[in-house]
């Protein structure tokens, strides 16, 4: 334990470690933005339809269709899970495959364009949860 009046003294080693952690620490709690960069109808699971490239689908999670053409977004994975989906694009469509689970938490859902649930009438249902008390808004079509 250091008396007073002395100073501590760290190695930078240690100073490069507790940055690194502290780094860590903060990028892991804050969320993280995917938008739409594909201007055609593509797969919510390709990686490369995304930037920064990747899918979204964890808690901290929050998807953006915006980019202003129109296209579908489709094959959804089993789970996804978002904190919020947003929609801007009016001509965007989010198809959710059939017999799979969509989650969205806390940040809700601003939906300009279209969000289809089990689309062409498939016999295995789509399920779209909230998992936290969440709002749905904008003037598109559910």
């Amino acid at each position: 334990m250091p008396q007073k009046g002395n100073l501590m003294r760290c190695t930078p080693a240690t100073v490069l470690f507790a940055a690194g952690l502290a780094t860590s620490i903060a990028g892991s709690a804050s969320a993280q933005l995917f938008e739409w960069i594909t201007p055609a109808d593509g797969q919510w699971s390709n990686p490369a339809n995304w930037t920064p490239v990747g899918v979204p689908n964890a808690n901290g999670a929050n998807a953006v269709l915006g980019l202003m053409v129109p296209y579908t977004v489709s094959d959804t994975p089993s789970n996804v899970v978002v904190n919020s989906l947003t929609i801007t694009n009016p001509n965007a469509t989010l198809a959710l495959t059939p017999g799979r689970l969509s989650s969205v938490r806390a940040g809700g859902i601003f939906n300009d364009g279209l969000i289809r649930l089990n689309q062409n009438n498939a016999a295995a249902s789509t399920t779209f949860r909230f998992d936290q008390s969440a709002l749905i808004d904008g003037t598109g079509t559910f």
